[in-house]
């Protein structure tokens, strides 16, 4: 038992003052209420220390679940974004392959357009020599023909030939033979 300043203060103020045991009991009685009343306010104190760390302690637990929260959408994120990673690599390696593809078919549609080509041109200058093998014919034809037109006879209906003049348009003019000259025109068993 401890006895404070107040407490001596009230004894030598209750012996001083003629006290009885009333005021003894009093005296005691003033002593436990201020012990109690210390207690009471040390329990409090302890009270608000031990809320106080309860609150820390619930604040440490909010934030570790925060963090651990965190921790697991991190980790889901990591996984979600290497999910759509390895998506994204599998469409460009189709995109890839069909690319290849397509680059492929085209080379070989190109060199097959290349083979046509040389091979048309090929032919266009065979079918040119032959279009100029039978243009010199026709036109050794033609002067053949020009050659012979003086002696194309204008009657349809004569087996002897008589010199007619051609036109520019092609049309014999119909000529009336002289008698005189029959006799000495030959037919011709030749046909043109």
């Amino acid at each position: 038992m401890e006895i404070t300043l107040e407490a001596i203060i009230s004894l030598i103020t209750l012996i001083v003052s003629g006290g009885s045991i009333g005021g003894f009991l009093f005296w005691r009685q003033t002593k436990r209420r201020a012990k109690a009343e210390a207690a009471l306010a040390e329990a409090e104190a302890k009270l608000k220390e031990a809320e106080a760390k309860k609150a820390e302690i619930e604040a440490d637990k909010e934030r570790q679940d925060y963090y651990q929260q965190l921790a697991k959408d991190l980790a889901e994120d990591r996984e979600d974004r290497k999910r759509q990673n390895d998506e994204l690599r599998a469409e460009r390696d189709h995109y890839k392959e069909s690319r290849d593809k397509y680059r492929d078919l085209a080379e070989k549609f190109e060199n097959e357009l290349r083979n046509l080509r040389q091979a048309n041109e090929k032919e266009r200058e065979q079918n040119n020599e032959r279009m100029d093998a039978q243009d010199r014919k026709i036109a050794r034809m033609g002067n053949q023909i020009a050659s012979m037109r003086p002696f194309q006879c204008g009657d349809l209906k004569c087996k002897k030939r008589v010199r007619v003049m051609v036109s520019e348009c092609e049309e014999i003019d119909q000529t009336i033979r002289p008698e005189s000259n029959k006799q000495n025109i030959e037919p011709s068993n030749e046909a043109l």
